[in-house]
């Protein structure tokens, strides 16, 4: 399996590595892992314009790695994708914009699930949130969470197949609860609590970059319930991103 159809993108073998490990321990099929790569360069694509921003490349990083761990199936591999990076640029714009600025993204998502194809909407959000990329104390906060994502690396070695596991349990585990807005410290605590609970089992402990990528799939989910709330939009999280 080549990396050099995505090394354009992402730069750096070290993360295109990351990313052909993390498809071995998921998909045992070749051609499952093949099908993977060119769905994930589909998908990078449409940020090619957006590609000299370290910050958005890392987040895209990130967002692959995490979704081809929550993946059934290779084939759910594109939608998933489209929707975690949605969310997750929404996340970072309505956290770093300011609940003020909250409808301009509201505005392009109201206007543009339904009409526009993943192209032209990962562009508009792109341009929204190009600015935040820009910013120096953005930049320094992300520089941050790189190095505690290398320390966990050296300290806790590569993904395992039981973390691809735990991970794949609480993802179910979060979707199947209800989101309370006013009530998110008490999620959070139940969600540490779960965690617990599957890594005892496994007689493992409960690791800290472990928590911490479930949190974010915890908080993913947060802000889809929040922009529900806010489109008034109750099939929001289901509804495809048009192709």
């Amino acid at each position: 399996m080549s990396f050099s159809d995505l090394l354009s993108f992402f730069i750096e073998p070290a993360k295109i590595d990351d990313i052909l490990h993390i498809l071995e321990e998921c998909f045992s099929n070749p051609k499952d892992r093949e099908t993977g790569i060119i769905i994930i360069k589909e998908f990078v694509q449409y940020f090619a314009l957006f590609q000299t921003l370290k910050p958005l490349r890392l987040e895209i990083h990130r967002c692959v790695m995490e979704t081809i761990q929550i993946a059934d199936r290779v084939s759910d591999l594109g939608d998933l994708l489209q929707k975690a990076i949605l969310l997750r640029l929404v996340e970072i714009y309505i956290g770093n914009a300011g609940l003020e600025q909250k409808d301009k993204i509201l505005n392009i998502l109201s206007s543009s699930l339904e009409t526009l194809a993943p192209g032209p909407l990962f562009l508009n959000l792109g341009l929204l949130v190009r600015p935040i990329f820009q910013q120096e104390s953005y930049q320094r906060a992300q520089q941050a969470q790189e190095e505690r994502e290398i320390v966990y690396s050296i300290e806790y070695k590569t993904i395992s197949k039981t973390d691809i596991e735990i991970k794949k349990v609480m993802d179910k585990w979060i979707k199947s609860q209800r989101f309370d807005l006013e009530a998110q410290d008490k999620l959070k605590s139940a969600l540490k609590q779960k965690l617990q609970e599957e890594c005892k089992n496994r007689g493992l402990p409960t690791r800290d970059d472990l928590l911490f990528q479930v949190q974010e799939m915890l908080n993913m989910q947060l802000t889809l319930a929040s922009l529900q709330l806010s489109l008034g939009d109750e099939d929001l999280a289901p509804t495809p991103i048009r192709s």
